[in-house]
Order: C-alpha cells, then structure tokens, then sequence
C-alpha cells in the first residue's frame, strides 16, 4: 500500500512539475506576440442612437451636421450674437451661441448620478468582432483613431489589437471597471496570460485607475502612455467659471499640426489679436457649465487642487452622490498614489513608459508648461517651471523620487526636472510634441512602437536615439537641430552642428544660425539648400570658456514653397563644462532677447508683432548678422 502511495505522490509532483513548466513558457510569451487593447482619449470612441438598426445615429457626427441649420438657422440667435460681437460684447454674444447649442447636445444630457439621459451605445467590447483583422474587413467605419490603427496593422497582427470602446462622459473608475471586464475577455479569446496597454490622455487615467483597483490580477505585461492626463487639468475649471484666456498662437499651431499643414500661421497671432475670442468662449462656457457638471469625466479629469472647491460649488452631496464617490477615488486614492501604485506593478513585472508633451501653453491660458490640454507636471509628476521661465544653470534637482545624484533628470532647456516624475527612468519628454499628435510625429510613433513591441527600450539609458530629452520631428516644426555625437539638446564638445530638414513637402535654405547664452561661431560656407528629410553637418567652434550654461540657438531659414517662407526655430541646449555659471536660485527667463528686439525699440517690435511680420523681420535681421559677422 505504502507503495502505491509512493508512487501516486511520485506522478502527483511530475505532473505538478511540468504544470509549472508549461505556466512559466506560457507566461514567457513574447511580448510582440501578445494582443494589444487601446485605450484612447476623451471623446474619441463614437456614441450612437439606435446602434445597429436602421436609424443608427453617430451622436458626434449629428451634431456637427446639424450646427448650421440649428445655429446658424435660428436667424434671431445669430443676428443677437452678431450684434453682441460688433458691440464689444463679445461674453453676453457667447452666452446667446449657448443657448442655441443646448439644444444640439439635448441628446447628451446626463443625469445627476452620471449615468446618460438617453440611451447611448458605443461599438461592441466583443473580443470577436472588436479585433482590427475583423473591423478592418466588416466594420470599418467604427474604427477610432484609424491612422494610427493601420500603422498598428503594418508592424503587428491586427487580429490581436483591441480598441477598448467606451462612454467619454463616464468617469474613470466606472471605466476602469469595463476595461477590467474587456481585457479578460480579450485573454478568454486569445488564450493569452497578459495584455499589452497602448493608452492614450484620458486613456491613461482609466489604466491607472484599472492598476489600482486590479492591479493583483497582473493582466498587464507593457503599459504605454502617451501624454495621459495622470494629474488632471484646470480646463474643467476654466469652463465650469468660465475664467478663460484663449491661447491663441498655440491654437492655431495646434490646427496646423492636426491638419499637417507647414505654413505657420500661427505667426499672424502672436500678438494677441483673437482677443475677442476669450470674452465669446467665456460666455459659451457660463451657457454650457451646468450641462456638463453631470458628466463623470469632468470630475476625473479635473486638477486636484481645484477639485474640493469645485465639487463644493457644482455638485449636490445627496444628488450627485455617485459622481461624488467615484471622483472622490480618482482624487484622493489615484493620483496621490500613482508613484506607489507604479512601482508595485513593476514589481510585479510590469512594464510602464510614459510620454509626455512641454513646450506650449494650456488651451484655456494661464503659466503651465504643457502640450496646450495638459500639463506637462500632471502627466509626468516632474517638476516644471512656469511656462516661459527656467531653472539656473546650477540647479541640479530636487531628488524626490530618483534618489541618485549622479543622475541628470533636468531637461537641456532648464525647464523640466524629471527626478520628481512618477517614473523618473521611464519617462520620456518631447518638447513642442501637441497632445494627441503621436501618430504624426515620427520619433513619437516610433518610440511607443519599440516600446510595447520590441525589448530595444528599457529605460531612457537604453537607446541613444530615444534620450529623455528631445524636441518634436513634426514636420511644422520645420527644422531639427543637435549637436553630432552629443545627447539631443546637449554640447560637450562637438566640432558640427547637425540640422535636418523636417519637412516632406519643402526645400529648406539655411540662412543663418546664431548663438546667445554661449557663444558659438557656425560655419555656413559649405551649406546648401536641403531636401525634404535631408540632414546637413555644419562646423562649429566654441568661442568661450567651457561652463555649464544654458544655450539658446536660433535657426533662420526660407522654407521654399511654403506660403510663409522665412523662419526662424529655436533650440535651448545644456553646455557641459567644468566651470559653474553664477545665476540665481530663483526662476529665469527660458529664451533671450532677440538680436532684432535688442536692435529696435519696444514700439517698433510691438508694431512689427502687431502687422505679423516679427518673424520675417527676425530672419533677415539675423541673416544680416551672418553675413556681417563672416566678412
């Protein structure tokens, strides 16, 4: 008897043993063999009225149809609203606009609890019919965010990405839990152990919630954010007040980028002269306040440090209670914690990769350094100065979560320092990268590709070509700049200075590049007009001692075929040297004094500003320069 017990134990623990075995192979599954589940930003997944009948509604799509016929078609609406306008009441004019798009976004109505007034549905969460193999064959027009879904289907099998289809007007635990509920159905379809997340703005808000709520599950091999909006923004504020101060330069750089236009209009609005556009959206948003007070998201994504005051003005206790509960969570146990509940999944084998946006102004105004709809200190933890302003040369970090000094988490502009980032190693920043614009933005794409499919990229040590610091390749960027063999945005001792055209459409005729902070001298002599793409070595000598400063390099070009052919791109680097510059703790300004601002009075600059012509004027006065500096 003892014998066969023996050997009933014995084929207990073989057996037991190549279970073990085959769970490890399983989970070892390589990542580039895992399915995939998008989770895009707000408003991006479409709604429908009467989903898959015969009088299937795209709610989004009817609404923007029907905003001439219900706007502009009420003629006592829009001649008031006129009238306002050519009054100078551009506020009391945006209030009446409001009242005619109620009526447009009846169909939208939530109710106190969150939950939507009319019956809503979005595309199936069905793994089955949900994969981008199937909708790319049967139901392609209900594809989200399908650029950057048929680049997806070209590196990887589009039978294993999953877009996560959801309502943008829940709030993110209510979302945290569907997600939940598709990524295990999507493991039940595929077989798989593990997911990768690629999760965008609003999207990475509802990941992390998912990670604090189900994070022991450990359903996620690769987390990928790209500018998620962790730390909320003050846009919810400034609509429900309605304190609002259009960005107008950056508005319009951020319709050009969308549109991948290489024009630069935004240059006729540097000086401000939509200033009636703050007083219309003002009064747009006082009409609209109390319609979007009921929509979860706006609670979720609100800024921590507005949110009580918010809540306390806009939101009953007792009838917005579940608004009130589920907001609470994503305030006071998501985002303190999101630095805990990273590491913890990490711990567990997670890998997570945040991509964050600096370098342009917040939509609704004010200082914060974002990527114009969140802030760049929200979405990455770090520390950031205000928006035009610098930390001094000397400033090394505050070391609050990276706690090892020898390394450099400080952007080479000096406005960013990274040691405080919810992941100080695997974070990356792209200045002038606008939010939701990674798909048009080659080293963005290119970097959350090899980031959730290959294992290239670990950390921002892993790859030269993907340091933590880099400025935007969209092609309205116009030019890129670097010193050659030194990390982007960094000089430590390069004798040429790498500039690239970024344009696809344009040849690009380097006119002139200019030094201020350290004073360097370019040679131009050998320069000559770039193709689209094409790179050009230009030799460079330091003129002064090596310090560790700050540099700012300003690049004046014709790009030929564009309908504002001269330009001018600048670029802040970090010049590593032994010696210390003396400047103050305190915050500087980012840029210097232009050679043409330096050069002619304020009144004459104002003027130049005012009639859109600064930049031109700027490119043939710095040319000026060259040319006289090289006789």
């Amino acid at each position: 008897m003892k014998r066969i017990l023996s050997l009933v134990l014995c084929c207990c623990i073989i057996l037991s043993a190549f279970g073990v075995d085959a769970t490890a192979e399983k989970a070892a599954q390589p990542s580039a063999d895992l399915p995939t589940v998008l989770v895009t930003g707000f408003l991006c997944s479409k709604l429908y009225i009467d989903y898959a009948t015969a009088d299937e509604t795209d709610i989004w799509k009817d609404i923007f149809s029907r905003i001439p016929s219900n706007v502009f078609g009420d003629f006592s609406c829009t001649a008031s609203s006129l009238y306002k306008l050519i009054k100078g009441d551009a506020e009391a004019a945006g209030e009446t606009f409001a009242q005619a798009a109620l009526n447009l976004l009846e169909r939208i109505k939530c109710n106190p609890d969150g939950t939507s007034a009319e019956r809503i549905e979005h595309y199936p969460n069905d793994p089955a019919i949900s994969n981008l193999a199937y909708m790319f064959e049967y139901s392609e027009e209900y594809i989200y965010e399908k650029n950057f879904c048929e680049y997806l289907a070209t590196v990887t099998d589009p039978s294993k990405v999953f877009p996560f289809n959801y309502d943008s007007r829940a709030d993110a635990v209510t979302l945290a839990q569907e997600l939940d509920e598709y990524i295990e159905a999507v493991l039940d379809y595929t077989g798989a152990e593990k997911v990768n997340v690629f999760a965008l703005s609003y999207g990475g808000l509802i990941s992390a919630t998912y990670l604090s709520k189900y994070a022991d599950k450990n359903r996620i091999d690769r987390l990928v954010m790209a500018v998620p909006a962790l730390g909320g923004t003050d846009i919810p504020e400034k609509i429900l007040r309605g304190n609002i101060d259009i960005a107008d330069e950056d508005l319009v750089s951020f319709i050009e980028t969308v549109l991948g236009s290489e024009n630069g209009f935004s240059r006729f609005f540097m000086f401000d002269r939509a200033e009636w556009l703050d007083g219309f959206a003002k009064g747009l948003c006082n009409g609209l306040s109390g319609f979007v007070a009921n929509w979860g998201s706006v609670w979720s994504l609100c800024s921590p440090d507005l949110y009580d005051g918010l809540k306390a003005d806009f939101l009953d206790p007792d009838v917005n209670s579940e608004i009130i509960r589920n907001s609470d969570y994503v305030q006071h146990c998501v985002r303190p914690n999101l630095g805990k509940i990273f590491s913890e999944c990490r711990s567990r084998g997670t890998k997570i990769s945040l991509i964050c946006g600096m370098g342009s102004e917040i939509i609704t105004g004010g200082t914060l350094n974002g990527d114009f709809i969140l802030p760049a200190s929200g979405v990455s933890g770090a520390l950031c100065a205000p928006l035009g302003q610098r930390f001094s040369s000397a400033y090394k970090g505050a070391f609050t979560v990276c706690r090892n000094r020898t390394h450099s988490h400080i952007s080479p502009s000096k406005e960013i320092d990274a040691t405080t980032a919810y992941l100080p190693e695997n974070t990356w920043f792209v200045q002038h990268l606008y939010h939701g614009q990674y798909n048009y933005e080659n080293y963005t794409r290119s970097l959350i590709t090899k980031l959730l499919y290959t294992d290239e990229i670990n950390d921002i040590y892993s790859n030269s070509d993907y340091p933590q610091f880099e400025y935007s390749s969209h092609v309205y960027q116009g030019v890129h700049a670097a010193f050659d063999g030194s990390p982007s945005g960094f000089y430590s001792g390069s004798d040429s200075l790498i500039i690239k055209s970024l344009s696809e459409d344009c040849y690009i005729k380097i006119l002139s590049v200019l030094s201020d902070g350290v004073e360097f001298k370019f040679d131009l002599s050998d320069v000559n007009v770039l193709k689209p793409g094409e790179s050009v070595k230009i030799p460079v000598t330091l003129q002064d001692e090596l310090n560790t400063s700050k540099a700012v390099i300003t690049v004046s070009y014709l790009k030929i075929g564009s309908l504002t052919p001269m330009c001018v791109s600048e670029f802040g680097f970090t010049v590593e040297g032994d010696g210390e510059v003396n400047e103050p703790d305190a915050f500087m300004p980012s840029g210097f004094e232009t050679r043409l601002s330096r050069r002619v009075s304020k009144k004459t600059y104002d003027f130049l500003l005012k009639i859109s012509l600064a930049q031109a004027a700027e490119c043939v006065y710095n040319t000026y320069v060259t040319i006289k500096e090289n006789k």
